[in-house]
C-alpha cells in the first residue's frame, strides 16, 4: 500500500504544478491586457475620439508602440479598441499566436466562455474581448471565424504599420535637428532627415521583413508618424525606455512606458544625485550611477516635475517578479 500512496501523491503534486505552471503562463501572456486597460483608463480623450458616434469622419488616434515586438499591444489597439498603432522596432511584426488563439476560443465556445471569466486562474482577457473584436472585424459569429483558415482570419486582421527603426539616442537628436532646422529652411531639414531615416533603416537586416508590406519605407511618412502621434507607449522597452520619454516630453506629447532592465554597462552615464554625511554633521551631494531598478525609476522621474507613477496589478500566481511601474505623463501635464 506505502509504494501506492507514494505515487499518488507524486502524481497529484506533477498535477498541480502543471496546473500552476499553466496559470503562470497566462499571468505573463495577461500582462500586455493589463498595460491595454491601464492606457484606455488613463487616456480617455483618445477613447472617446475612437468611441464618438457625431458623424465626423475623423481619424483615429495614432500611437506608437515602442520596442513593440511582435506587435501583441498593436494588434489589440488597432482590432478591439480602434487606434491606429505603429510597431516601432527593427522586429517584423506576427502575431499568429494571437490569430491562432482566436481561431481556437472561436471553436471551443465552452472554453471561451471559461476563460472569459476574471479572476479565475486560467483567465484569458482575449476571451472576453472576442465578441468585440469579431464585431469590430464586421465577422458575423465565432462560428464563421472557427471554420476559416489561418490565412483566411490574418486577412481580417492586418498587422499594424511597421516602422522598421531603433527607438534610440540618434533618433531622438535627428528629430530635434529636424524641428530645429525646419524653422530656418524646411528642404534642408527633411533632406537631413531623409539622410539619417536611410541610414538608420539600413542598420536593420531585412530577413524576415521582405514579405511584409506594411514597413514603412517612405522617409516623409515616417517623419510625419513621429510628429503627429498622439501618444508613445513602450512595455519592457529595454534600451528604447529612456529614448521613449525624452521624445515625447520634447515634442510635448503624452506618454506611459514599462521600464524594465537598467542596462548599467550599456548607460554607464547615467547618474543620479544623493546627501552624503561626514563624522562632523556635515552634507554633500555626491554623484551615484544607475545599477539597480528603483534607480532607473528614479532617473527618469526627474526629467519632467509632473511625470507620475503607478503600479500595474498583473494577478501573478507565486511571487511577483515582473516590472510593474508605468512612468506616464497626460496631454494636461504639458
Amino acid at each position: 500500500m506505502k509504494p501506492i500512496l507514494t505515487c499518488t501523491v507524486i502524481t497529484n503534486k506533477a498535477t498541480f504544478q502543471n496546473k500552476s505552471q499553466t496559470a503562470r503562463a497566462y499571468s505573463r501572456k495577461n500582462r500586455i491586457y493589463t498595460f491595454r486597460r491601464f492606457l484606455l483608463d488613463t487616456f480617455p480623450r483618445l477613447s472617446r475620439t475612437v468611441n464618438c458616434n457625431d458623424g465626423r469622419d475623423d481619424p483615429p488616434p495614432i500611437v506608437l508602440d515602442v520596442a513593440g515586438g511582435k506587435g501583441s499591444l498593436s494588434f489589440l489597439l488597432q482590432h478591439v479598441d480602434g487606434y491606429e498603432s505603429v510597431v516601432v522596432d527593427p522586429v517584423p511584426n506576427n502575431y499568429r499566436s494571437i490569430v491562432r488563439s482566436i481561431e481556437f476560443l472561436a471553436r471551443n465556445p465552452a472554453v471561451r466562455r471559461e476563460r472569459a471569466v476574471e479572476g479565475w486562474e486560467g483567465h484569458q482577457p482575449l476571451a472576453a474581448l472576442l465578441p468585440r473584436l469579431m464585431k469590430r472585424a464586421q465577422i458575423d459569429t465565432t462560428e464563421t471565424a472557427a471554420a476559416w483558415t489561418e490565412e483566411e482570419n490574418l486577412s481580417f486582421f492586418p498587422p499594424a504599420s511597421h516602422l522598421k527603426l531603433y527607438f534610440d539616442n540618434a533618433l531622438v537628436e535627428a528629430v530635434r535637428e529636424y524641428v530645429t532646422q525646419s524653422k530656418i529652411d524646411e528642404q534642408t531639414a527633411f533632406h537631413d532627415w531623409s539622410v539619417f531615416f536611410h541610414s538608420a533603416s539600413a542598420r536593420i537586416s531585412f530577413n524576415g521583413t521582405r514579405n511584409n508590406h506594411n514597413i514603412i519605407s517612405d522617409p516623409h511618412r515616417a517623419l510625419h508618424t513621429i510628429m503627429v502621434a498622439d501618444l508613445l507607449v513602450g512595455f519592457h522597452p529595454d534600451q528604447a525606455t529612456e529614448p521613449i520619454v525624452d521624445l515625447a516630453i520634447y515634442l510635448g506629447k503624452p506618454f506611459a512606458i514599462v521600464p524594465c532592465c537598467v542596462f548599467p554597462r550599456e548607460f554607464p552615464n547615467r547618474l543620479l544625485l544623493r546627501d552624503t554625511f561626514d563624522s562632523m554633521g556635515g552634507s554633500a551631494l555626491e554623484e551615484k550611477k544607475v545599477r539597480k531598478y528603483e534607480d532607473l525609476v528614479c532617473y527618469l522621474k526627474l526629467k519632467h516635475k509632473k511625470m507620475r507613477a503607478c503600479d500595474l496589478e498583473f494577478n501573478e500566481i507565486g511571487e511577483k517578479t515582473a516590472r510593474r511601474t508605468v512612468l506616464y505623463m497626460t496631454p494636461e501635464d504639458f
